[in-house]
C-alpha cells in the first residue's frame, strides 16, 4: 500500500511539474510573439520593443544563479512552490 501511495504521488507530482514547465514554457514564447504585434498596432518603435523584450528576458537571466542556491539549501520541492505560487500572482 505504502508502495502503491508513493508511486501515485510521484506521477502526480510528475503530471504537475509537466504542466507547469508548460505553461512557462508557453508563456515565454507567447509574450514575445503578442507583444512584438501590439507594439507595432500602437507605433512603439523598434528600440523600446528591444529594451522590453531585454527586460523580460533579464528576468530569467538574473534568478538563475539565486533559483540554483535556494534549491540547493532548500530543496527543489519548496524553491518550485514559491515560484509557481509568486508567478501566479
Amino acid at each position: 500500500r505504502d508502495a502503491m501511495d508513493f508511486r501515485t504521488s510521484y506521477i502526480a507530482t510528475m503530471v504537475l511539474c509537466f504542466i507547469g514547465a508548460a505553461v512557462c514554457y508557453l508563456d515565454r514564447v507567447g509574450f514575445p510573439l503578442a507583444y512584438t504585434n501590439m507594439a507595432q498596432a500602437a507605433g512603439i518603435s523598434k528600440s523600446t520593443q528591444g529594451m522590453i523584450h531585454s527586460a523580460f528576458y533579464n528576468g530569467y537571466t538574473f534568478t538563475q544563479v539565486p533559483g540554483g542556491w535556494a534549491s540547493a539549501r532548500y530543496g527543489g520541492r519548496p524553491v518550485l512552490t514559491l515560484c509557481f505560487l509568486l508567478w501566479s500572482i
